[in-house]
């Protein structure tokens, strides 16, 4: 079962989830590549040894490694899936945002048409009484 929490990080709102993921899934992030730490990890991965899981941020279309590429290619190599806390952007927020907006907008125009149509109408009482 994923395990799911909020972090406020400042202007966004993240949600986490700790998953297991085939290397094929994620894109790796730009780290300067060092075989050596990649052999080292594969032997400790094989003695069983409890590292932090590889984070990944969640875009739109795609998940990229933020931290933990020589981990991510141990894991990989070894055939094995790889430990993973993902960052993805809530956007729930956004949408109750654009409604309450959208709400606002309503009634600003509700009153604007109700202003045109009060000034409609007077302008055609001021014709009638003229006339």
């Amino acid at each position: 079962m994923a395990l799911m929490k909020m972090i406020k990080v400042p202007y966004k709102y993240y949600t986490t989830e700790h998953k297991d993921l085939d290397y094929e899934e994620i894109m790796p992030g730009g780290a300067n590549f060092d075989q050596t730490k990649v052999d080292k990890f594969k032997e400790d991965i094989l003695k069983e040894c409890v590292f932090p899981p590889v984070e990944v941020i969640q875009y739109r279309h795609y998940k990229e490694i933020i931290d933990g590429n020589h981990r991510a290619t141990a894991y990989k190599s070894l055939g094995k899936k790889i430990p993973c806390i993902i960052y993805s952007e809530d956007r729930s927020h956004i949408a109750a945002e654009k409604e309450k907006r959208r709400k606002e907008r309503a009634e600003i125009a509700g009153k604007k048409r109700k202003e045109i149509k009060e000034a409609r109408e007077k302008r055609l009482k001021e014709i009638l009484e003229k006339g």
